[in-house]
């Protein structure tokens, strides 16, 4: 139940010894969705038994080196294990001819499938939606096209009372009913309110992954009423200068973000390697703006649960 995030890496430009290049796990319902996937991302999965044949879509924020040149090494791997179900990648379109040329060079054929979904510039769209979830990218403002990628966990059916089915033994189609809101019909036509016999679902789960990007007002409506917001904060205040340059956030900026639109938590990822020994600068000046805020900590696995009253 609810979604899960586990992160594989959150270093910037290049890996360090604490931290590795730009990927996540997202977990809703046994299915998994990799977020990017940079240098060294099949290792991390491997290391940190992430079950990678359960993964069938992969989202993109942009195309810099960091933060997609694992995915060769992430899709031969599913080749050398014999896989057939097809991948979905979700990228600008150009990553299609990338892939095309590296592996007619190297002289493979895939045993599965690419299936290409190219994002749009300007566009928030829905890219997947099934039973369980809603997936859509919101254009960011970065050198490069790129997006952010927002997932909304879809609202479950009501949960019926055990004594109610004890007493009555309700059929399957019956229960289905009541499930979406029904009312229940005794023999004798007497008539049972939905609400007396079912207990209302846990609310549903929303995660924003924001990729590189400068801060803008314009982001507060979209991260409307979600739980946790990853945002990839590459420099502290001391760089802010630079940061704005190279179209990058600061900590703060990315805590004033947070704290405008509300959110239950901060993470906060992307860090340069200039901090390797001083990374504690970045979550104090983000948690002076907005104290539920955090660096995340690579291996772990976050339940994005913090729901908002």
């Amino acid at each position: 139940m609810g979604l899960k995030i586990t992160v594989l890496g959150s270093s910037s430009a290049v890996p360090t010894q604490k931290r590795w290049l730009s990927c996540q796990v997202l977990e809703c319902e046994q299915s998994l969705f990799l977020i990017n996937c940079g240098e060294g991302s099949p290792f991390r999965m491997h290391q940190f038994e992430i079950k990678h044949h359960r993964i069938n879509h992969v989202f993109f924020s942009h195309l810099h080196g960091n933060h997609f040149l694992g995915l060769v090494g992430f899709l031969n791997s599913l080749h050398l294990n014999r896989r057939e179900t097809p991948i979905h990648i979700y990228a600008p379109e150009t990553l299609q001819e990338y892939l095309h040329q590296t592996f007619l060079l190297s002289e493979t054929t895939l045993f599965f499938p690419l299936i290409y979904h190219s994002l749009k510039p300007n566009a928030n769209l829905l890219l997947f939606e099934n039973g369980s979830i809603t997936i859509n990218s919101i254009p960011l403002i970065h050198s490069v096209s790129t997006w952010g990628f927002i997932f909304r966990e879809k609202q479950k059916p009501r949960n019926i009372q055990t004594d109610f089915i004890d007493m009555f033994h309700p059929d399957i189609e019956t229960i289905k009913n009541i499930k979406n809101g029904a009312d229940f019909i005794v023999n004798d036509g007497k008539i049972i309110p939905n609400h007396l016999i079912t207990k209302n679902p846990p609310l549903p789960h929303y995660y924003a992954y924001f990729s590189v990007t400068i801060y803008n007002h314009d982001f507060q409506q979209p991260l409307s009423k979600i739980d946790v917001l990853y945002h990839e904060t590459t420099f502290s205040d001391a760089e802010q200068e630079i940061s704005t340059i190279r179209y990058h956030s600061t900590a703060r900026q990315a805590a004033t973000l947070a704290k405008a639109t509300q959110v239950g938590k901060l993470l906060m990822g992307h860090i340069s390697a200039c901090y390797i020994d001083n990374e504690t600068i970045l979550e104090q000046e983000a948690q002076s703006v907005f104290p539920n805020s955090e660096l995340v900590e690579e291996g772990k696995t976050y339940n994005i649960s913090l729901k908002k009253q």
